[in-house]
């Protein structure tokens, strides 16, 4: 959590999901966690360096080229991750809204945690 000229943001510093349990949502649904999480916390925008290769999914959920008030957070996260691209998605301002009661609907995380452990179970894989 940082503070810059138009509030406080956020930095999602890793994300990632292992090869196996890629395109089952399991990206996307660590993403919208984050971001409720930054909604209750009061952050008003969330930054992510991502590499070249992983762009298109942070595009997919709402990533985008930050606005110029960022510029100095960008050009931190930018040398601090070198080649990679910064892209920012606005927190929604009814989440983040002071003495806000976040609703966060777990279902979905819950039928992909369901998912994951059926395909795990019928590839012969050991709870641990």
């Amino acid at each position: 959590r940082a503070a810059d000229g138009d509030g406080c943001y956020g930095e999602l510093l890793a994300c990632a999901v292992s090869c196996r349990h890629m395109r089952t949502g399991v990206g996307r649904l660590l993403v919208a966690w984050a971001t409720a999480n930054a909604a209750a916390e009061g952050l008003r925008f969330l930054l992510v360096s991502a590499s070249t290769d992983v762009v298109r999914f942070w595009e997919r959920l709402g990533f985008g080229s930050p606005p110029t008030h960022c510029a100095e957070a960008c050009r931190g996260l930018q040398q601090e991750f070198d080649g990679s691209v910064v892209l920012h998605l606005q927190v929604p301002a009814a989440l983040g809204a002071a003495g806000c009661d976040l609703q966060v609907d777990e279902s979905p995380l819950a039928d992909a945690m369901a998912a994951l452990r059926s395909r795990s179970r019928a590839a012969g894989h050991k709870r641990v």
